[in-house]
């Protein structure tokens, strides 16, 4: 299966061109399905982090 994908203008800035370039090299190097899950462990992780922080 192959992926496209196309940056917007706004994407076009230099620090959101340098994360489109992060994630689509993930996404290509790992897949579809691992990305998500990778990204849901990392949304998992720094919302423990950002809780563990504000509560002690």
């Amino acid at each position: 299966m192959k992926y496209e994908f196309e940056q917007k203008k706004w994407e076009k800035l230099p620090l959101l061109s340098l994360r489109f370039k992060v994630n689509y090299w993930i996404l290509k190097k790992i897949g579809l399905v691992f990305y998500g899950i990778l990204a849901a462990i990392l949304g998992i992780l720094v919302t423990i982090l950002f809780y563990e922080c504000i509560f002690n």
